[in-house]
Parts: structure tokens; C-alpha cells; sequence
């Protein structure tokens, strides 16, 4: 695929979702944003090398904003899914929405793909939000959803702020 996309003069190659560790369907893995090494046991370096070999940028697909209950993060850390105290959760596209106003999800996701970003040569990511905030209260009881979204904003100004070199594109609903 990369050689093809380079013969008809592609400029990025983007690596879509299942990238990270345990990912195998929609079902599991979202923010558990490390790089899968049974399927790519040398990480991501000898891709981009290939990518940028061809005369691509790489381009990789992050979804931070969720979590699927069947993944690392959700099971260490539940009570970072914004939810409504006394209901149960409700998943869309078997995820949930991380609670982007607590500074310590902030923290915790701006260090993942600030790894990403600095260890891999990466030229864009496409940062997808793929469904509506449906309980907009932190587990603490507080209303979330305008924390969540000022969290977010101070989440991407960091990251162009330490790579701004990095094109960011907000992908479907956006983030």
C-alpha cells in the first residue's frame, strides 16, 4: 500500500485506528494509546522510516476523548469517565467520554501522545471524537461538559506548543 500510494504522488500516509495496544475491534483498547508490539514489534520506527523513504509523511489516527470500559485505562481509573452519579453509564460505540476537566486525565493523555509525538517522526494526527457526550457530569456530581471542552482546548495548545510542527485535524463530531 505505502509503495502504491506513492507512485500516484500521496503525501501522507495515515495509520487509521488499531495501531495501539490490544485493539482489535471497537469493542476494547481506546486510551490505552501505546503502540501495539505483536503488531509492531520494533514500534513504530521502521513504518515511519519506510513512509518517509518513499517521500510521505506519517500520519496517525488518536481518539483521546474516549475510553472503552474494556481497556487498561477504564479498569485502573473509572472514575475518570464523565458520568452522572446514580446512573448507570451510557455507552455509545462502546465507549465512554473521559472527563477532559480533571487536570489529572488532561495530564495523563497529554503525556501518552506526547510520547507518540516525540518518539515517532509524526506529521499529523487525526484526532477523532466519534460520538456525543451523553452524561455531561464529572463523577464528583459537577456539571462537565464546558470543563471538559476548556480541558480539551488546554490539552491541544500544549501540544502545539511542544510540536508545532504537527498538524492537527479534528476528525468527525471534532473534539
Amino acid at each position: 500500500i505505502h509503495r502504491a500510494a506513492a507512485g500516484i504522488g500521496i503525501e501522507r500516509f495515515v495509520v487509521d485506528d488499531g495501531w495501539f495496544a490490544g485493539r482489535r475491534d471497537d469493542t476494547s483498547s481506546l486510551g490505552d494509546w501505546r503502540v501495539d508490539r505483536e503488531r509492531f514489534a520494533n514500534g513504530l520506527a521502521p513504518l515511519t522510516e519506510h513512509v518517509h523513504q518513499l517521500g510521505m509523511d506519517l500520519g496517525i489516527w488518536v481518539e483521546p476523548e474516549m475510553v472503552n470500559p474494556d481497556s487498561d485505562l477504564f479498569r485502573e481509573h473509572p472514575d475518570w469517565a464523565l458520568t452522572t452519579p446514580g446512573y448507570e453509564p451510557v455507552l455509545a460505540r462502546n465507549q465512554l467520554v473521559l472527563d477532559f476537566g480533571r487536570p489529572e486525565v488532561r495530564d495523563h493523555l497529554y503525556g501518552r501522545i506526547d510520547a507518540l509525538l516525540t518518539e515517532h517522526p509524526i506529521a499529523y494526527l487525526k484526532w477523532d471524537m466519534n460520538r456525543d457526550i451523553s452524561h455531561p457530569g464529572g463523577a464528583d456530581g459537577s456539571a462537565g461538559a464546558h470543563a471538559h471542552v476548556a480541558g480539551l482546548y488546554a490539552v491541544l495548545d500544549r501540544l502545539r506548543a511542544a510540536h508545532p510542527q504537527v498538524e492537527i485535524e479534528s476528525c468527525a463530531s471534532g473534539g
